[in-house]
């Protein structure tokens, strides 16, 4: 009896007979009845979560790029403005291809994220290859202006604004 105690604290049903196969279809109907509530439940709390995570990451984001001083030093002479410009393409072309695949394919045409590849078979890989080279383009651009600092500090900017991504429904 401890142990079926035990085996209800963790949502497990077990019958009189410590069988779990047949408690297992117990379970089932349980679920079923009350599924729903338990559905929306995890949708919110899910949901939820994740908008407060996206929030906190885009606010360490932005800090860090207030405090690097990123606009001054950007419109400045320091960093290498060709470097910054192929970096801006290449996230460009990136955050396109996300908004195509994640808005385009999702709405307009009605394909479910699991048939992405069917669809657009080459947009994930150039996504990231082009969100890897904008990475290092910026990298390259900024490298005059912080030195070594510089992945850190755009990995850090990279998280937040790669966590804005949650917000698409």
């Amino acid at each position: 009896n401890k142990q079926a105690k035990k085996m209800k604290r963790r949502n497990v049903l077990v019958d009189e007979t410590g069988d779990l196969e047949e408690a297992s279809y117990e379970f089932e109907e349980l679920n079923e009845n009350l599924g729903v509530f338990y559905r929306f439940y995890y949708w919110v709390r899910r949901r939820f979560t994740a908008w407060i995570e996206t929030v906190v990451f885009l606010a360490i984001a932005c800090f860090v790029a207030h405090k690097a001083d990123f606009i001054n030093i950007t419109f400045s002479d320091t960093p290498t403005k060709f470097y910054l410009f192929l970096g801006l393409l290449c996230f460009l072309g990136s955050s396109l291809i996300g908004l195509f695949v994640s808005l385009w394919l999702k709405f307009s045409v009605g394909v479910e994220v699991d048939e992405w590849e069917k669809y657009a078979p080459r947009s994930v890989p150039s996504a990231t290859i082009l969100g890897v080279l904008s990475f290092i383009f910026f990298t390259m651009g900024y490298w005059p202006a912080y030195k070594t600092m510089t992945p850190f500090l755009l990995a850090i900017v990279y998280w937040g604004i790669m966590n804005i991504l949650v917000l698409l429904p």
